[in-house]
């Protein structure tokens, strides 16, 4: 397994694993320019996945590397999960935690999509409008999505464990999680706002760049604040 980062913007350290089949990196340029962002992208390999803890265990290296004792922690798709173990493993160093598109809770039951076409009509609200994603990258999160979910489902009952405030983020036309998802997040982790975006599927980051940008950057920067005036809030245009 090899796993790269790249670091844009100065001010309080964001660690981000933005892994959704598509790599805009419009959200790391919109956090950089008020923060110091760190962009773990998804873990190359060659032959079986890695397992969870293999990969969460590196990233956690990588913030060793760069001297984070606390840091504002964000992932998109995959990433979330990954974002999800860190959290749980390293709570003294996580200060905020963004999940955005979080499918291991609630999950809903969708198609293989292990291809770019599959993935497209899968994760964007609008699958007509969108660039296919590169066929690497898709396929390679597609054997980790593999690999990981075969791993233990208890999540939910670990929610509870999340101490730090968290920021769940869904798109209103995910397929990948069902409508009770929200709930759930909301009912069971102690600190924790959720904010729904108007005409995003499960890859908000493409759907809906700005809006996620907005709402993450608020998030970073309010945190409880945020969470007190903004339990539940749609995204619109």
């Amino acid at each position: 397994m090899t796993l790269s980062y790249t670091e844009t913007g100065d001010g309080d350290p964001v660690v981000l694993l933005d892994w959704s089949p598509w790599d805009s990196g419009a959200l790391a340029a919109t956090l950089s320019s008020a923060f110091r962002v760190i962009s773990v992208a998804p873990p190359d390999f060659v032959g079986a996945p890695p397992t969870e803890d293999e990969v969460v265990g590196a990233i956690e290296q990588v913030t060793e590397e760069a001297g984070l004792a606390t840091f504002s922690l964000g992932g998109a798709s995959l990433g979330a999960r990954a974002s999800f173990g860190i959290a749980l493993r390293k709570p003294q160093a996580v200060s905020s935690l963004i999940l955005v598109s979080p499918s291991f809770v609630e999950p809903a039951s969708v198609p293989p999509w292990g291809s770019p076409d599959l993935a497209m009509k899968l994760m964007s609200a609008h699958p007509d409008n969108c660039t296919p994603p590169p066929p690497d990258r898709t396929r390679l999160l597609w054997q980790l999505a593999e690999q990981w979910g075969k791993a233990d489902s208890s999540a939910v009952d670990l929610l509870p464990n999340l101490t730090c405030a968290t920021l769940v983020v869904l798109g209103q036309e995910d397929r990948t999680v069902s409508r009770a998802a929200g709930g759930v997040w909301k009912d069971r982790v102690p600190n924790c706002s959720i904010s729904y975006v108007y005409d995003a599927g499960h890859a908000i980051g493409t759907d809906r760049p700005e809006a996620l940008a907005n709402v993450v950057r608020d998030f970073i920067v309010r945190r409880e604040t945020f969470i007190i005036e903004n339990r539940s809030s749609l995204m619109t245009p």
